[in-house]
């Protein structure tokens, strides 16, 4: 049997062999993968050619991150890292399950010593593949189905003359594997958890990889699976049937921008309570009250800003079904080792629900701040902030005190007869949404 049948069959044997990642082979990059192997076994090259260009098309298309300098290990990268699994998902949760421990183990191997096979190889494989050699191709099924199967490869008896098939002449076959490698390792884009995932990264690409297990379990119990891995703001929506926690995509207020300046005791005190949420410290539930457009919810995003290291869920309080479904957020929250702010937003119609939903069995690694146009006083909440309409002078004050961080030296007068305008014109309040209109027009009228 040729040397590159023999590294083929034990490739697809040694991934046949997957346990705890066994998912991963029902993945496009990874279906192509093994039919290809398949197809170089049975010598049906054309065949692998075409697999390999579906398999580097499924690598294109996927999900997996940016950052080895090659698109095969990026995959088995992701696989390993970004894809929850049971391994995963115990160590984010403090257990060692002992017999997905010792699978894992063995996965990583597998895995990882995949990533040895690159373009050039294969493109070698097809050629070899393809040379005039006569094969037995009932021979070669046996091959393949023993690697798949785990049967014995029984030999063929000395006189015994295989089956002969025309092979591809190799000056018939011209293959071009289109190359997966892009560049060095760098990190391309920006992850919340980089400062770890670039240490685990070149982990999982050292040659020593002993104790690599250890460290892959301690990082899943410091930071968490899947998209908390990336993301620090989330929301739970709907997602088809079901309710999910998403990557939050509208655009966020940033931390410089004008509503949490508005109130600047309010947001030293939102700040302060979760800074000692973070400490495990004693904090306080707290709902956040005012006239729509005050900067309720900007205040809250703004923390994201303040401390880096918080993850924040948002809920629509006006969602009922979602309402209902706070005990089944909170038991997922609780199962991954980051502290998260929930964020319950605008909840006034369905506050009595969302109240007997705090009642139960919050887990300590969330922290409820909601948001509302009603003052009221429940025993769920320890805290209240009312943002307050602001007086003429008030507004002005900071407004001017914008533009002077602008470099715009503008009248504090000129300031005001723009926000008394404003109101005439629209009749709304002095909140987040009429500061940032009165700022533009007076930047645009002094530009």
């Amino acid at each position: 049997m040729a040397d590159y049948i023999s590294d083929v069959i034990q490739l697809l044997s040694s991934l046949n062999r997957l346990t705890v990642m066994r998912a991963c082979l029902d993945t496009p990059p990874f279906t192509a993968l093994l039919k290809m192997l398949q197809a170089i076994i049975k010598g049906k090259v054309f065949d692998a050619e075409m697999y390999y260009h579906e398999m580097t098309h499924a690598l294109l298309e996927s999900k997996a991150r940016r950052v080895s300098g090659n698109l095969f290990i990026d995959y088995i990268l992701y696989t390993i890292i970004e894809v929850p699994n049971s391994f995963s998902t115990a160590a984010a949760q403090g257990f060692i399950d002992t017999p997905v421990y010792a699978a894992m183990r063995e996965d990583l191997q597998i895995l990882l010593n995949a990533t040895k096979l690159n373009s050039p190889t294969i493109q070698r494989y097809l050629e070899l593949a393809s040379g005039d050699k006569m094969r037995s191709q009932d021979r070669i099924a046996e091959l393949a189905s023993a690697a798949l199967g785990g049967t014995a490869i029984k030999t063929p008896a000395r006189d015994a003359q295989p089956k002969a098939e025309a092979g591809i002449p190799l000056k018939y076959a011209s293959f071009s594997c289109l190359s997966w490698d892009y560049g060095e390792f760098e990190l391309r884009d920006s992850y919340v958890s980089d400062a770890a995932l670039e240490e685990i990264y070149l982990r999982c690409l050292a040659k020593d990889r002993s104790g690599l297990i250890d460290d892959l379990w301690n990082f899943f119990y410091s930071y968490g699976t899947g998209d908390f891995l990336k993301y620090n703001v989330f929301e739970y929506a709907p997602q088809e049937s079901e309710y999910a926690i998403v990557p939050y995509k509208q655009s966020i207020i940033s931390y410089e921008d004008a509503a949490e300046c508005l109130y600047e005791e309010q947001r030293e005190q939102l700040i302060n309570n979760t800074i000692a949420f973070m400490r495990d410290d004693e904090v306080n539930n707290t709902l956040i009250t005012g006239e729509s457009g005050m900067g309720k919810t900007t205040m809250v995003f703004a923390l994201l800003h303040a401390l880096q290291e918080v993850r924040l869920v948002k809920i629509s309080g006006r969602d009922v079904r979602a309402v209902f479904k706070l005990g089944e957020l909170a038991e997922t929250l609780s199962k991954q080792p980051l502290k998260f702010v929930l964020l319950i937003d605008d909840c006034d119609s369905n506050i009595e629900e969302i109240e007997r939903q705090m009642k139960k069995s919050m887990p300590q690694n969330v922290l409820i701040y909601c948001t509302a146009v009603q003052q009221r006083i429940s025993h769920v909440f320890q805290s209240y902030i009312r943002l307050e309409n602001l007086s003429v002078a008030q507004f002005a004050r900071f407004i001017h005190k914008k533009l002077m961080e602008m470099g715009k030296d503008i009248d504090v007068s000129c300031v005001t007869n723009a926000i008394m305008d404003y109101q005439l014109e629209t009749h709304l309040p002095f909140t987040y949404f009429a500061a940032k209109q009165v700022l533009r027009e007076l930047l645009s009228k002094n530009n």
